[in-house]
C-alpha cells in the first residue's frame, strides 16, 4: 500500500509540472506563471547564449589580431571587411537563436514593427538588441539600424531604449550620415537629462510623499549599466568620424571616468595618447603610462612605451636609455627596427642627425619580417640625405624604401616619384 501511495503521489507530481509547463506554455495568457516561464526562457535560452557566443567569438578574434599601431586605434575592435566573412557563422546563429526565442516567447508576439503590442515578458527586448548587434558585428548596418529602431521605438519604459537609442547612432556613423547621428546622441543627450534630473528630485523627496502618490514615481526608465561609458565613447566615435581629434580626445577622457575593466582603460588610455600625441601635446605621455599601468596588451603596451619616449621632453636622457634597454631585452627583439626608428626620432628632436642617420641604419638591418618600417626608415634617411643635398645617396634610399614599402603606405607613391625624378 505504501508503494501504491508513493505511486500515486509521484504520479500527480508529474501531472501537475506537465499541466503548469502546459499552461505556461502559452503566450497569450498574461499570468504570472507565464511570464516567469517566457522571460527566463527569452534570458537564457536566446539572450544569454547569443550574447556568449559572440563575446568569445569577438574575444579569440581580438586575441590574434594584429593591430596597426602606426593609425589610431579604432575605439572597438570588432572584425574589418576581409575577416567579417569568417564570423558569420557566429553572428548568424546567435541571430537565429534570439529571433527563435522572440518568435516563441514574446507575450504577445510582436514581431512586427508596424504592431505596437506591450510585451509582457522580459528580455525579448533584449533579444532584439542582441540581433542588431549581431548585424552590426556582420558589417550589416543597415538592417542593425531598423532593429535598434524598432526597440527604440516599440519598447517605451524601458531601458533597452537608450541602448537602442545609443547604437543607432552607431549604426549611422558607420553608414556615413554623421548629421543624423548627430542629432540621435543630441536627443539621447535630452533623455538623460531628463532622467537624471527626475533622480535628483525623487530624492529630494520626503518618504512620506513618495509613499503617499503614485504621481512621484520615475517617467523615465532607468539608465542601463555602463550606459554613461559607451555613450561617452560613441561620441568620441562620431568626433573621429569628422576628424575633430580634440573634441574626440575629450569624450575619451570622459569615458575613462566610467571605465569599469582593465582592458578597456588600457585601451581608451592608448587611444587617448594617440590623440595627443597627433596634436603635439605632452599630455601624451601620461596616458601612454596610464595604459602600460592598466596592463595592456604585449604589442599595445610595447607601442605605448615607444610613443611615450618619443613625445617626452627632448633633452631627458632617461628615456633615451629606456629605448635602448628594450633594444637589448630579448623579449623586444623582434621589434628592435621600431626602438631604433624610435631613437632616431628623438635624436632628431635634439639635433642630433648623424646619432639619428645611425638608429635608422640600425633599424633597417633588424627590420627582417616588417617591411613597412623598413620602407619607413629608409624614407627617413632619404629625407636626411636630400636635406643635407647628398642627392645620389638620396636616389638609393628612395629607391629602396620603394621596393619595400607596401602600397597602402600613405607616401609610397611620392616616394617611388622621389626616387625616378633623381634617377634621372
Amino acid at each position: 500500500m505504501k508503494r501504491l501511495a508513493q505511486s500515486v503521489l509521484g504520479g500527480v507530481i508529474i501531472l501537475t509540472t506537465l499541466v503548469v509547463i502546459l499552461f505556461a506554455c502559452s503566450t497569450e495568457k498574461n499570468t504570472f506563471i507565464n511570464r516567469t516561464y517566457h522571460s527566463t526562457t527569452a534570458r537564457y535560452n536566446g539572450y544569454f547564449n547569443a550574447k556568449e557566443m559572440v563575446r568569445l567569438g569577438l574575444k579569440d578574434y581580438r586575441n590574434s589580431y594584429r593591430e596597426d599601431f602606426n593609425e589610431i586605434l579604432p575605439i572597438e575592435l570588432l572584425p574589418n571587411e576581409e575577416d567579417v566573412t569568417d564570423f558569420y557563422p557566429i553572428v548568424d546563429t546567435a541571430i537565429s537563436k534570439c529571433e527563435t526565442v522572440i518568435s516563441k516567447h514574446s507575450m504577445p508576439t510582436a514581431s512586427k514593427p508596424s504592431q505596437k503590442k506591450t510585451e509582457h515578458a522580459n528580455w525579448i527586448d533584449q533579444n532584439w538588441l542582441m540581433i542588431g548587434r549581431a548585424n552590426y558585428i556582420r558589417r550589416d548596418y543597415q538592417k542593425a539600424l531598423k532593429n535598434f529602431e524598432y526597440v527604440r521605438k516599440f519598447y517605451e519604459g524601458r531601458s533597452s531604449t537608450y541602448t537602442g537609442q545609443l547604437w543607432e547612432a552607431k549604426a549611422q556613423i558607420k553608414l556615413g550620415d554623421l548629421t543624423e547621428a548627430g542629432r540621435t546622441l543630441q536627443k539621447l543627450d535630452q533623455r538623460q537629462q531628463i532622467r537624471l534630473s527626475e533622480k535628483r528630485e525623487k530624492k529630494s523627496k520626503s518618504k512620506i510623499l513618495r509613499k503617499k502618490s503614485k504621481d512621484d514615481e520615475d517617467k523615465a526608465p532607468e539608465l542601463p549599466k555602463d550606459f554613461e561609458f559607451e555613450f561617452a565613447k560613441t561620441k568620441a566615435m562620431l568626433a573621429l568620424a569628422k576628424k575633430d581629434y580634440e573634441k574626440a580626445t575629450k569624450e575619451l577622457k570622459n569615458a575613462l571616468k566610467h571605465a569599469r575593466h582593465k582592458e578597456d582603460k588600457a585601451r581608451i588610455s592608448f587611444i587617448v595618447g594617440q590623440l595627443l600625441q597627433k596634436q603635439n601635446k605632452p599630455e601624451a605621455r601620461e596616458y601612454y603610462t596610464q595604459s602600460i599601468r592598466k596592463n595592456a596588451p604585449f604589442e599595445m603596451s610595447f607601442n605605448a612605451r615607444i610613443n611615450r619616449a618619443v613625445v617626452s621632453d627632448l633633452d631627458d636622457e632617461q628615456m633615451i636609455e629606456e629605448l635602448e634597454d628594450m633594444a637589448k631585452e630579448e623579449k623586444y627583439m623582434e621589434f628592435r627596427d621600431q626602438i631604433y626608428y624610435a631613437m632616431a626620432q628623438v635624436e632628431l628632436g635634439r639635433g642630433q642627425r648623424q646619432e639619428a642617420k645611425s638608429d635608422l641604419s640600425q633599424s633597417v638591418f633588424f627590420s627582417l619580417n616588417n617591411p613597412r618600417q623598413k620602407g619607413v626608415s629608409y624614407e627617413k634617411l632619404g629625407d636626411l640625405s636630400f636635406e643635407e643635398k647628398n642627392y645620389v645617396f638620396a636616389q638609393k634610399y628612395y629607391d629602396s624604401s620603394a621596393q619595400v614599402i607596401p602600397e597602402t603606405y600613405k607616401n609610397a607613391e611620392a616616394i617611388k616619384n622621389n626616387a625616378d625624378k633623381l634617377a634621372d
